[in-house]
């Protein structure tokens, strides 16, 4: 016996099958439908029936972008996904799936809670994490619960306004992996994946035009960073995303921290440690299967 999982992204949507202590297995992909639910929710209902011939299911775990209410099912806000807002998605993809207890929850939220479960944020009492891709998403994870609040925004770390160029308030994930690498494409006519801009940095280092992008980079993320320890204070901040893997990142964002606090007393006093993901692309999947047994514990108390 176990549980389906499902993590929405923008361009997939992973999958996997897990048993009650938290251990993925038979784990998959398959390309996201951005404007047909129908499609998306088609794709997987055929997974589960797949699953559901071979393993014993008692219940479905989703992590999906957005705003997600959590109580009513409905996700708002804006994504990648236009066709998963404004409409009970939790609803729609239980009773596709033989009416299983379903819990869906925002992506960053379930990156978080599965650091703070099984990853770099185990035996943490407070931890937020940072997802470094085409843009920046986030979770913040207190005493094992997520931070609930009004609008179901708390820890959308990318909306957060971090500088003003041209005239423009920009936000956090405008100087995301996949913008920097757009930026700096769109000013000199290239076409760099973010991978390989950053690898052009390394190999010119500071005597390139590429290199001060990717430095800019660093600068921001250092910059949001030392804003979600001051605003939230947690124990460690915890960064995924596949620049978080480069042999140099986090040698390069502890530089760009000391930069920026440099002599200045008050900066200084930023407590919140700095560590890398350990499970990576999973994190989504066990967190979200962390918010189900949660909520299936709850119901049955």
């Amino acid at each position: 016996m176990g549980y389906m999982v499902f993590d929405i992204g923008g361009s997939a949507v992973k999958y996997g099958f897990a048993a009650e202590e938290g251990k993925l297995s038979e784990k998959g992909s398959f390309p996201s439908s951005q404007n047909d639910f129908s499609v998306l929710l088609g794709r997987m209902g055929e997974i589960y029936d797949e699953y559901s011939q071979r393993h014993g299911i008692e219940g479905i775990a989703v992590s999906a972008p957005g705003f997600v209410d959590c109580e009513s099912g409905i996700i708002g806000g804006t994504s990648a996904l236009p066709c998963i807002h404004g409409f009970p998605i939790r609803d729609a993809i239980k009773e596709r799936m033989a009416g299983l207890p379903t819990a869906i929850e925002n992506d960053g939220n379930c990156g978080a809670l599965g650091e703070y479960w099984k990853g770099a944020g185990k035996g943490m009492k407070s931890m937020a994490a940072l997802v470094c891709g085409s843009g920046i998403g986030g979770g913040y994870v207190n005493q094992g619960k997520i931070l609930r609040t009004a609008h179901h925004s708390a820890s959308e770390f990318g909306f957060m306004p971090l500088a003003s160029e041209r005239g423009r308030t920009l936000p956090w994930s405008d100087f995301s992996v996949v913008n920097t690498a757009k930026r700096y494409n769109l000013d000199h006519g290239t076409a760099f994946t973010a991978k390989e801009l950053f690898d052009l940095a390394e190999k010119e280092k500071g005597n390139s035009e590429a290199a001060d992008c990717v430095s800019r980079f660093y600068h921001y993320l250092a910059v949001g960073c030392m804003a979600v320890s001051f605003a939230l204070d947690p124990e460690v901040i915890v960064i995924s995303g596949a620049v978080s893997v480069r042999s140099n990142f986090e040698e390069r964002l502890r530089c760009a921290l000391d930069e920026i606090i440099g002599e200045r007393e008050m900066l200084r006093q930023m407590k919140s440690e700095i560590r890398v993901s350990k499970l990576g692309n999973d994190a989504n999947l066990y967190g979200a299967l962390y918010h189900l047994l949660g909520c299936m514990e709850r119901k049955k108390a």
